[in-house]
């Protein structure tokens, strides 16, 4: 940490370490999508602007930097983290089990390093180095982050490598997630009877399989692939969705039972 910020306060290097933790995330996912999808590199270059505005702000204007890093660290977190709930339990979807995790770490520790850090310049009581004990929590947490992330990268294997066999498939709706869309709008079964509908996630990112009408949401790791049975419905129309934040517009269909 006293090289990162050499020359800088004690909470100006804890910010700047918590957004450290955050960038290395972003950092990920950009390698990701370069790989994988290069027309989707628009994400992770918005998020980094506000970062490096942050990253700068706590740079050169120490006192002023920490309320404006602690203001955009804040509104990363509100906007990152809606789905926490959701992403955080769906650890076999990599890409978004660490953008939220790293998120609510990283930037967590750069909000309160910012309220503390402005209050203690008001105090002028500005420690130049932060004590050995805070030293030790902020790298036990980026460790945390990265054993997490490491199991999650496991876990996105493991899931996306675990494909149903033909005989499971045969006989079952199919509902597949590309581009961040269904293959089809469109699905039908019959009064009386289960229906079993084989998901396919073609994506890297978390998807859901949600009715409402009938509380049923399955989640869709990246690149993993299921079977789901609902039980016998009553005739009518089901409307089901990606109930991921932001995905709801395009992803959206209707189960017809006749």
């Amino acid at each position: 940490m006293k090289q990162l910020t050499a020359g800088t306060d004690a909470y100006v290097k804890a910010a700047m370490f918590g957004l450290g933790i955050f960038v290395a995330a972003i950092l990920i996912i950009l390698v990701a999508i370069i790989i994988f999808s290069p027309s989707d590199i628009i994400f992770p270059i918005i998020l980094l602007i506000p970062v490096t505005i942050a990253f700068l702000a706590l740079r050169f204007l120490k006192r002023w930097g920490l309320i404006i890093a602690g203001l955009l660290s804040l509104f990363g977190l509100f906007a990152l983290t809606p789905d926490a709930g959701l992403t955080l339990t769906t650890p076999e979807s990599f890409f978004d089990f660490i953008l939220t995790l790293f998120a609510i770490i990283g930037l967590g520790i750069c909000l309160v390093a910012c309220v503390v850090g402005t209050v203690q310049y008001f105090r002028k009581q500005v420690p130049s180095d932060p004590s050995p004990n805070i030293t030790m929590a902020l790298r036990g947490l980026a460790g945390l982050a990265a054993v997490l992330a490491v199991i999650s990268l496991v876990l996105t294997v493991i899931s996306a490598t675990d494909t149903v066999s033909a005989d499971d498939k045969e006989g079952a709706l199919e509902l597949v997630a590309e581009d961040t869309k269904w293959n089809t709008n469109e699905l039908e079964g019959r009064a009386g009877q289960p229906v079993r509908i084989f998901l396919k996630n073609d994506d890297p990112i978390l998807h859901t399989f949600t009715i409402k009408d009938v509380d049923i949401e399955k989640k869709m790791g990246g690149w993993s692939e299921q079977i789901v049975e609902i039980d016998a419905l009553e005739p009518g129309v089901y409307g089901f969705i990606c109930a991921v934040e932001g995905h709801e517009e395009d992803m959206t269909g209707v189960l017809t039972i006749r």
